[in-house]
């Protein structure tokens, strides 16, 4: 079985994260924020676009079957 980095990881290694931080720093993305900070939405959303995922139900399930990871 292959031991290496998922797609998705392979992927995220892309995103300018300082840059992402920055606008969201900018535009107070963050603001008031508890848990789900715009970092992680972005990563999610990322995942259910290349995943094809067509609805909240169907994100939940996916991610839960791949918490894991």
């Amino acid at each position: 079985m292959y031991e290496g980095k998922m797609i998705f990881s392979q992927l995220m290694e892309f995103v300018p994260w300082r840059r992402f931080q920055t606008c969201v720093d900018r535009y107070r993305g963050d603001y008031k924020i508890h848990s789900f900070d715009c970092n992680q939405f972005f990563r999610v959303m990322i995942f259910a676009q290349i995943t094809n995922r067509s609805s909240l139900s169907e994100m939940v399930l996916c991610l839960n079957a791949f918490s894991h990871h």
